[in-house]
């Protein structure tokens, strides 16, 4: 079955709405964007977070001491990575205990990358923009599929390409705000499909 994560939660009602929906991952964006948190404001929203969900922490082209700052604080579990990543950053992290997504270009660097997963986005992750799905190649590994997926798209989307993780954030969003109501029925047509 394919899992959910629903990223870039900022604000505490954001924690109660997911902790009563279970996707099973969240995202903490610690990148430049609107919905950027700090390892502080992180830290609070984790501390109300069901122990069922897992935390993700988004980075574009981190250091490993902040990455790792926020795993030994228990904030996450799993770093998203974008960016320029070189495979040795990915194997540092991972030998210290992290799990790791690597946002990867294409086919090749899928193949190559020694991340758990690899993620498919958009070129603009973030900005509801679908990602080019008719470049995602198929998959002998767990990857993701992110960038302008909604409720209504997903279920098409899992049926064609199975991911074993989806990813949401712009289109459960009402006015730059996590939406409840757009959130439990993105979660209602993953749990949907096929």
């Amino acid at each position: 079955m394919t899992k959910i994560k629903i990223c870039g939660l900022k604000r505490n009602q954001d924690i109660h709405t997911v902790n009563k929906l279970l996707p099973e991952f969240i995202g903490f964006v610690f990148a430049p964007s609107q919905r950027e948190i700090s390892f502080e404001q992180a830290k609070k929203l984790h501390s109300l977070l069901s122990p069922l969900i897992k935390t993700v922490g988004v980075f574009v082209e981190p250091s490993n001491k902040d990455v790792l700052a926020l795993y030994s604080m228990g904030v996450i579990q799993i770093a998203q990575l974008h960016g320029n990543i070189a495979h040795k950053q990915i194997n540092f992290l991972q030998k210290n205990g992290l799990k790791t997504i690597h946002v990867v270009k294409n086919a090749r660097s899928a193949k190559n990358s020694p991340a758990e997963y690899v993620m498919f986005d958009s070129p603009n992750p973030g900005s509801g923009k679908t990602a080019d799905l008719d470049k995602i190649p198929r998959q002998q590994r767990p990857f993701v599929i992110a960038g302008g997926l909604n409720s209504s798209n997903v279920t098409q989307v899992i049926e064609k390409f199975h991911p074993d993780i989806v990813d949401v954030s712009s289109s459960i969003e009402t006015n730059g705000k996590k939406d409840p109501q757009k959130i439990k029925e993105f979660i209602r047509s993953v749990r949907n499909a096929k």
